[in-house]
Parts: C-alpha cells; structure tokens; sequence
C-alpha cells in the first residue's frame, strides 16, 4: 500500500504521482509545477522559504562556528578583544540572528495556505531578507572590533539594516490579510 510519498527505498529518487500513480523522478518538477531549475541556484530561489531558511542556516553555522572560536580562546585564557562582550554578542545573535530567517520561511509558506491567498515571490521577500542579512553581516563587523565607537556606529547601522529588512517582511506579511 503506496499513499503517493516518495516510492519505496532508502535513496528513493522518484515520487509517485497522485493523480496517475506513475514514478516522477524529483528532480523533473519545480515547485511551481513548471520546468525543473537547472542549477542549485535555481532552485534555492523558486521558492521563498527556501532562500530564507539558506540564509537562517547560514547564519546558525556562522554564529555557531564564531561561538566556538570565541569559547576557545576564552578557554585559553585569551578573551576574544571586542567592544561588544563575546557573551552579550552571543545572546543576540543566537535570538535574533537566525531565528527570525527561519520565521520567515515558516510563515511565508504557512499563512498563505491558512487564508488561501497567493504566496508571495521569492522576489517580494528577497528586498527583505537581503537587509537582514547584510545588516548582520555589517553587525558582525563592527560588533568584532576593539574600538567602541566603530562597533557603535557599524553595529548600530547593521542593526538598522536589520530592522529595515524586518519591518519590510512583516509589512508584507500583514499585507496578506485582506
């Protein structure tokens, strides 16, 4: 008894039709039931909550492999020389860093299916999501450096950049509700 998921095997390629029962290889179709990308890239990009969870996945690696540095050299007795304490700079990151890429990607695919609306483009999120993302990476830098005043003020611009891009997608989230 088959119920239409992928066909049976540890490595399955195929999934089984609904319609017509017959095996489709995964990678033929598109999300958007058109032509299969021809590249990853493409791919990444067909769908919006792909992109975002790439970019919270992105940063989770990044903050975690920047932690683990940190943890290190503290543990070695050499504390990493920032404006921002390694600590501090921890506990943002890890609430506000990653998660809320992952939020978007959750909701984005979520909340059109609960209210039967059109689920927006990976084009009307990616404005969006490539503020947040700049904006952590412009975070990083400054919050890396040993001068207050340069971590204040590129910290602080990266921060905006975040916000921006946040208030961006919630904006066009609420845009949803009719």
């Amino acid at each position: 008894d088959h119920d239409g998921g992928a066909a049976p095997g540890p490595r399955s390629r195929h999934r089984t039709s609904p319609v017509t029962g017959a095996a489709q290889p995964l990678a033929s179709r598109a999300s958007n039931g058109g032509p299969a990308p021809r590249s990853s890239l493409e791919w990444l990009l067909a769908a919006p909550h792909r992109i975002a969870f790439a970019l919270g996945a992105a940063m989770l690696v990044a903050c975690a492999v920047w932690w683990t540095g940190a943890v290190l050299a503290i543990w070695h007795g050499t504390p990493p020389r920032t404006a921002i304490p390694a600590l501090e700079l921890h506990g943002v990151v890890m609430v506000f860093g990653f998660m809320p890429f992952f939020f978007t990607g959750f909701l984005f695919t979520a909340v059109p299916k609960w209210l039967a609306v059109r689920a927006p483009t990976t084009r009307d999120l990616g404005a969006g999501l490539g503020a947040q993302a700049a904006g952590w990476a412009v975070f990083f830098v400054g919050a890396g450096s040993a001068d207050a005043a340069f971590a204040a003020t590129l910290g602080g611009a990266g921060l905006a950049a975040v916000a921006g891009g946040s208030t961006a997608l919630w904006l066009r989230l609420v845009s949803l509700i009719r």
